[in-house]
Parts: C-alpha cells; sequence; structure tokens
C-alpha cells in the first residue's frame, strides 16, 4: 500500500471554508506543521469523539465520510508525513 502524505492525500480533504473557519481559533489546516501538532483534537471533531459533534457541519460540507477520516487516522499512525 502506498504511504499518505499530507499534499497528496490530507490538504484536500479540508475545505477553504474549514480553513477560514479555523484560523482563528489557531489552527492552520492549510499548513503540514498545524495540522500535524492538532491531528488528535482534528480526529476527535471529525470523528465525532465523546462529547464532540461532527465537523464540519451538515450545513457545510460535513461530516466526513469514514473513508476519510480513516485516511487521516492512517496518516497520523504514519508518523503525519508531509
Amino acid at each position: 500500500m502506498r504511504p499518505t502524505s499530507y499534499a497528496l492525500h490530507i490538504r484536500p480533504l479540508f475545505t477553504d471554508t474549514d480553513v477560514a473557519h479555523m484560523r482563528p481559533g489557531g489552527i492552520d489546516l492549510s499548513a503540514h506543521a498545524d495540522v500535524k501538532a492538532n491531528s488528535a483534537t482534528i480526529l476527535t471533531r471529525v470523528g465525532g469523539g465523546p462529547g464532540v459533534g461532527l465537523m464540519p457541519p451538515r450545513s457545510t460540507t460535513g461530516p466526513w465520510p469514514e473513508e476519510w477520516i480513516a485516511l487521516f487516522r492512517r496518516w497520523i499512525g504514519e508518523g503525519c508525513p508531509p
């Protein structure tokens, strides 16, 4: 199986709306370093962890399908490559 990469597999998962929404909170979803540093939080948000609503909301582009969540989880497991 081909290894994941932020540029090829992960960055395209985040829409311009997602990026704009998260920037004021201090997470730049268009920057590998920010996504890597906040990967656990992002996974909880997109995966609907305990006490967290699924993000992004249905009113925009969400929630993420299971295959996107699995891909993000795999990317984390591979060490968040660029």
